[in-house]
């Protein structure tokens, strides 16, 4: 039947709740070990319920458990931005500010997106209320995905590139995921090769072939005890448009690696770098 979790802490004005399950149901017949551990999941409660029924173990999550995002602006023509919300669930247009005044090559977290929800996503020039770019996106409660709004604004072209974020680090091993974010940049081929490999070498073939924009490897586990150099090329080629040498991710990172276009005296395409152990959060002014 019906039954609602509660963990609170005592206080003298009355105890202060810091877990609620909201509203759950128990099946008949079930024999349950039901857990309190630290909160690894999104939002602020205290702690987290784990549900062991002797075979597997399943999350109970808090019923204000939201959803998160990053928000990465790689359009190179596009001015600084901002992005909207619109809740799917409510006749209104809220246009609620997600994200204020992010500029080419910057990024933010927002870990507090309510969930679940559909929303309408606008991307607009920062004080501007014209959207440039509409996106749909389901908030599903506890998962996070990183959105990249690349492509070119002078030619109508800009999309949103939606990468799911794997955050769960793993001590024995780094998480890197390589993605094709350069909308000046044709087809390429990626290789990841041990250090000092040259292209060329006996054996040294791409990891990766004809990868379009807008495309990306998946979450590769990468031995840190390994250092590589990484290479992009155009597809077919083998001369290097992007050389990331002596790569040297530390154990449990997880890591986006983004190929972008130049910026100012930058000449070719650049790499991106987002380290999921140290975002900022996404500020708004009130």
């Amino acid at each position: 039947g019906p039954y609602q979790i509660r963990v609170a802490v005592p206080d003298a004005a009355g105890p202060i709740v810091v877990y609620d399950s909201g509203e759950i149901t128990l099946p008949a017949g079930a024999d349950l070990l039901i857990a309190a551990t630290e909160n690894v999941f999104l939002g602020d409660s205290a702690v987290q319920l784990m549900v062991l029924d002797g075979t597997t173990a399943a999350p109970l999550y808090d019923a204000s458990t939201p959803a998160g995002a990053v928000a990465v602006h790689l359009s190179p023509d596009a001015p600084a931005v901002d992005v909207l919300a619109d809740v799917g669930s409510t006749p209104e247009i809220e246009a609620i500010k997600l994200v204020e005044n992010v500029s080419y090559t910057q990024f933010c977290s927002l870990e507090e997106i309510g969930a679940p929800e559909d929303y309408t996503l606008s991307v607009v020039a920062t004080g501007d209320t014209t959207s440039v770019l509409d996106i749909p996106y389901s908030a599903v409660v506890n998962e996070a995905a990183t959105v990249i709004v690349s492509g070119l604004l002078s030619t109508s072209t800009l999309q949103a590139i939606p990468l799911a974020i794997d955050g769960r680090s793993v001590f024995t091993e780094a998480k890197v995921r390589l993605t094709h974010g350069s909308p000046s940049t044709p087809n390429v081929d990626i290789y990841i090769l041990p250090e000092g490999t040259m292209i060329g070498d006996e054996g040294a073939a791409p990891a990766f072939t004809d990868v379009p924009f807008g495309a990306d490897t998946g979450v590769l586990s990468v031995d840190t005890e390994q250092n590589l150099d990484i290479y992009v090329t155009a597809a077919g080629d083998t001369t290097p448009a992007i050389s990331v040498t002596g790569f040297d991710p530390a154990p449990g990172q997880v890591l986006d690696v983004v190929a972008r276009d130049a910026m100012g005296m930058e000449m070719g395409p650049q790499v991106l770098l987002i380290d999921y152990d140290s975002l900022d959060a996404c500020v708004v002014t009130p």
